[in-house]
């Protein structure tokens, strides 16, 4: 089973990412981890909450068995036209 999912911010309830995996028990670890040696948004995000003891929180939108990517740029476009700032890149 895939997984599309989103990280919102703790402190907004704002939907900020929409991610994809396979693996959702190890994704807010993940880029956890990342955040700590890449510098894209999703990171520079991540690491800002950290400083303040925060996590984001995760959501699984959407179970899927096929078009994974298909299914998460669907997700990532109906998101954005409810008006959600992603930073997704």
């Amino acid at each position: 089973m895939n997984y599309i999912y989103t990280l919102m911010d703790p402190i907004s309830n704002e939907i900020k990412y929409v991610g994809n995996t396979n693996d959702i028990s190890d994704v807010l670890e993940l880029h956890i981890s990342e955040s700590e040696t890449k510098i894209k948004r999703l990171h520079v995000w991540i690491q800002s909450l950290l400083e303040l003891g925060l996590k984001p929180i995760v959501e699984i939108i959407d179970e899927i068995e096929t078009e994974i990517d298909l299914n998460e740029e669907f997700w990532i476009s109906q998101i954005k036209s409810w008006g959600f700032n992603l930073i997704n890149e």
